[in-house]
């Protein structure tokens, strides 16, 4: 669904005008101006040159301003790999918010890296400078924080969770390549939505290195 920003409240779900999101089957982009883009434009410029200076390389336009729409137009291929993880269309359907948001970064990343690697640098650019510039005085931090926390978290602790996903996913796909994708994939159909009370975390995690790979295991054993 292409939606116009004025009509965006009546037909999307997320309530950022423009941002690319996924819902029981639908990806929904907008017609006009990414919000977040534009948000995120209007911060970056508050920051100091020298702090930004690799950001300024990478998105500025012809006229010197940020076009931030470089970064967060392209979030509707994460979005199209939520499309893969849930093939009854429902409102809920994994047990893992944080497994499903690395998973659609993976797709993500493995997408631009493969089949438009002179883009790559608008994904990795705005990661590396969040992941290195954390906001202070985060209030949620931890793996189980982000599903517990999903629907009240403030805009910044979700935007670094999405940040550190990307570079999680980074590096799985950099590691293992891109077949990866799908034993994950299944994964997150088989232990849907109706395991969220009888698997633990650390029993989840010990499942991800057993039917997935050791190193998903590993990057959720040192998350910070």
């Amino acid at each position: 669904m292409v939606v116009a920003l004025e009509d965006w409240s009546k037909n999307a779900y997320m309530p950022v005008p423009g941002l690319p999101e996924y819902y029981k089957g639908n990806i929904i982009v907008g017609a006009g101006q990414n919000a977040m883009a534009d948000d995120y434009a209007q911060m970056i410029g508050s920051f100091p040159k020298e702090m930004t200076k690799a950001l300024y390389q990478v998105y500025q336009d012809d006229a010197g301003q940020l076009d931030m729409k470089l970064f967060f137009d392209k979030l509707a291929i994460h979005e199209l790999t939520h499309n893969f993880q849930d093939p009854n269309n429902q409102s809920g359907y994994s047990i893992s918010r944080w497994l499903e948001e690395i998973h659609a970064n993976m797709g993500l990343y493995a997408y631009y890296k493969s089949e438009r690697p002179e883009e790559l640098k608008y994904i990795t650019t705005l990661v590396d400078f969040s992941v290195n510039n954390p906001p202070p005085n985060a209030q949620f931090t931890t793996l189980e924080d982000f599903d517990t926390n999903y629907y009240n978290m403030n805009p910044g602790d979700y935007g670094m969770y999405q940040m550190k996903f990307t570079k999680a996913a980074q590096k799985i796909i950099d590691t293992l390549g891109h077949d990866i994708l799908k034993p994950l994939n299944r994964f997150l159909i088989k232990y849907d939505e109706s395991f969220k009370d009888k698997i633990s975390p650390s029993e989840l995690t010990i499942k991800l290195g057993q039917e997935v790979h050791p190193l998903l295991m590993e990057i959720v054993n040192n998350w910070e």
